[in-house]
């Protein structure tokens, strides 16, 4: 029996069968397929175009780094070698130069010089009152005598007699006078000194007689210059606290003059020289210096002038030109 059922299972056609075996699986398949769920189609939506903002500025595009270079490894030659670079200066920058001012012009020479005394440093010598030391007045001092280096020798004193009658002018020594200070100040009268005056002969109209010809009274004296031009007249002498003459005071013009006023001629500026047996006084000052001297006050701070040192070659050569005519008013 087992035989017979091999023979009847074995294909007499075996072709045939294996396309009935194709077409089994192939309705199994498909079989198969229509029991998985089918998704259902997507719907179809009409599509919309949207605008995309440009942005305002743009961005530029940013450069990658540099890739620093390879060094290359190569020799060189002495000759090709590059010659060594110097080391790097920063720029100097330019100062701005301030534009150079034009040359300062010089100032005039001065024509004259002053050396300042005030009221209570020195005093007038003329019309001081003469005391005895017991505080009784006797006179007053008219007069100083010099000689001819312009040293005081006397002091010419106008004795008082009684209601003016009797005066009489009496040299003192000038050792036999001293001036009698008020306080700090040099404005006190002058003092006999007992020891060293002399006796008063009362019946004498005059105690000294005529001045030496080595001396000469300086009051109402002509001051002039080297050329013998005018300068003005002594009206008074300033002295210190010592009896030493400081300046004396010159009145310039003559009694015509419409501009008549006074100067202190400072001491040392004075020249005393001898001429025709008579001691003659000069100061060499032109017209301009003249001029430009301060006019003197009694009670206002005095300024002694001098001719300027740089103004001496010019006065000099002043002096040297004739003089004044008679018709001009003397300065």
């Amino acid at each position: 029996m087992s035989g017979f059922l091999r023979r009847a299972c074995r294909p007499k056609h075996p072709v045939p069968v294996l396309r009935c075996l194709c077409l089994l699986f192939m309705l199994m398949a498909l079989a198969a397929c229509s029991t998985f769920d089918q998704q259902s189609p997507a719907p179809v939506v009409e599509g919309t175009v949207q605008a995309v903002p440009v942005p305002e500025t743009v961005p530029e595009p940013v450069a990658p780094p540099a890739q620093p270079e390879p060094e290359l490894h190569e020799t060189k030659a002495d000759s090709d070698r590059a010659a060594p670079k110097k080391p790097h200066r920063p720029p100097q920058r330019a100062t701005a130069t301030a534009p150079s001012l034009p040359p300062a012009q010089l100032a005039p020479a001065p024509l004259i010089a002053s050396r300042l005394l005030f009221p209570g440093q020195v005093k007038g010598l003329l019309d001081t009152e003469v005391q005895r030391p017991d505080g009784k007045a006797i006179g007053h001092a008219v007069d100083l005598v010099i000689d001819a280096n312009g040293k005081p020798r006397e002091i010419v004193v106008n004795l008082a007699g009684f209601m003016g009658v009797g005066d009489r002018k009496v040299d003192f020594p000038l050792d036999a006078l001293r001036v009698k200070p008020v306080g700090p100040r040099v404005t006190g009268t002058l003092e006999l000194v007992p020891s060293r005056t002399p006796p008063i002969d009362p019946a004498k109209s005059a105690q000294a007689g005529s001045t030496p010809s080595d001396t000469v009274p300086l009051m109402d004296a002509t001051v002039q210059r080297t050329n013998g031009s005018k300068v003005g007249r002594v009206v008074d002498v300033l002295i210190d606290a010592g009896l030493r003459p400081q300046a004396a005071v010159l009145e310039l013009g003559n009694l015509m003059s419409p501009d008549r006023r006074r100067i202190a001629a400072d001491w040392s500026a004075l020249r005393f020289v001898t001429r025709d047996k008579a001691i003659q006084l000069l100061l060499d000052l032109s017209d301009l210096q003249l001029d430009a001297s301060p006019s003197y006050a009694a009670d206002q701070p005095i300024r002694a002038v001098s001719p300027a040192p740089t103004a001496a070659r010019g006065t000099s050569a002043a002096a040297r030109q004739p003089a004044a005519p008679a018709g001009r008013a003397c300065r």
